[in-house]
């Protein structure tokens, strides 16, 4: 069963992170892409603090959290295009950012 729904979290992570900057105009989109997102970091942390023995029932803490976010990404960008077009623009202005910041500064 686990092997038939990883591609979705990795799909569902993928779009956590991918909008997560229009977030903050969407609430719902929020709570679950930061609860997604930072569950997953504090896992991340805690294996790299040195707890190598990360059992596989704790995966049982993202199944809601995946499906959750899921839904609710897919309402507010795929059913609403308007979303998917300002999140483009946010992620672009804040590459260009970017890389206006380190031209400046190894210029």
């Amino acid at each position: 069963m686990l092997w038939v729904s990883t591609p979705l979290w990795l799909v569902s992570l993928i779009l956590a992170l991918y909008t997560y900057p229009i977030s903050r105009r969407i609430r719902s989109n929020y709570y679950a892409s930061t609860s997604l997102i930072g569950l997953l970091l504090s896992y991340i942390i805690l294996w790299l603090a040195g707890n190598r023995q990360q059992y596989s029932f704790y995966s049982v803490q993202f199944v809601p959290l995946v499906y959750v976010n899921l839904i609710i990404v897919f309402y507010n960008v795929v059913l609403k295009p308007r979303n998917l077009l300002i999140n483009i623009e946010m992620i672009r202005g804040f590459m260009e950012r970017i890389l206006r910041r380190t031209w400046d500064y190894y210029l």
